[in-house]
């Protein structure tokens, strides 16, 4: 049996995570697709509001706390670049 990745939609304010993968602004239709890592960070954001840097490190990229990688800097700033393109009012800090 094959289980779906995304089962239900995710929504934060007017922002939601479809199942397939877009990012999307409720308020004007806007969507971005979103890869399998940014969907996964920021299902964790929309349901924790405040995460640290390590635990998605560790959780969704499968980092160590002692590696010293940009890869989470680079996912972070990718979804700030599609927040701003969906026209989306949330910010990532």
């Amino acid at each position: 049996m094959i289980k779906k990745f995304h089962e239900t939609n995710i929504s934060f304010k007017d922002i939601y995570l479809s199942q397939d993968s877009f990012l999307i602004n409720s308020n004007n239709q806007k969507k971005i697709y979103v890869t399998e890592k940014e969907f996964e960070i920021i299902k964790i954001f929309f349901e924790n509001k405040i995460v640290r840097k390590d635990f998605i490190q560790e959780k969704i990229l499968n980092l160590q706390k002692i590696v010293d990688t940009k890869s989470l800097d680079s996912h972070l700033t990718r979804i700030r670049n599609k927040f701003v393109t969906i026209d989306s009012g949330l910010n990532i800090s």
